[in-house]
């Protein structure tokens, strides 16, 4: 209960509350106490959805939280691509389009792999980690996108290290 009264004092909850509250009850429930239960999930779906998932934040790596610089563009042996490298190792390759992440997902495995694209290819999924975010490339963010706002991808890859894999 104190949870709920928690939640109620932002001004979103009360709005969203007062809007489900309207909510006629459907006609399976027996009780109203199902019909709360099913108000509470929704109001911490929205909660998630909304100020986790959605929120936009300097471009960071996922694995160690460091600050990253802006992607730019790399001549690695005979590859070419924009992207970095973070301190834990991590590569973070761009997809500017957003469309073609196949090529990006190799790349970025190639690029682990020193250039070897048959190492690359001999790799097991659990031989890596793969994260794959929105990337805004004017302000150096990822997270949500805004309606009108051209986003890229971002793939950050790293190879799992052998205490890691026996975990």
């Amino acid at each position: 209960m104190g949870v709920i009264f928690c939640l109620k004092k932002l001004p979103f909850i009360t709005s969203l509350s007062n809007s489900i509250s309207l909510l006629p009850a459907p006609p399976c429930a027996s009780s109203t106490s199902l019909f709360s239960i099913s108000k509470i999930c929704l109001i911490f779906t929205f909660l998630i959805f909304n100020y986790i998932m959605a929120r936009v934040t300097p471009l960071q790596c996922p694995f160690c939280n460091t600050m990253l610089r802006s992607p730019m563009d790399i001549n690695f042996k005979d590859m070419e691509f924009t992207g970095g490298i973070c301190p834990c190792r991590a590569v973070y390759l761009l997809d500017r389009s957003g469309r073609n992440m196949g090529e990006t997902y190799m790349d970025s495995l190639t690029f682990l792999s020193r250039g070897d694209y048959d190492k690359a290819l001999n790799l097991d999924p659990a031989d890596y980690e793969t994260i794959e975010l929105d990337y805004n490339y004017q302000s150096n963010t990822i997270g949500a996108k805004k309606a009108g706002e051209k986003h890229c991808k971002i793939i950050f890859a790293r190879l799992m290290s052998n205490e890691e894999k026996g975990q």
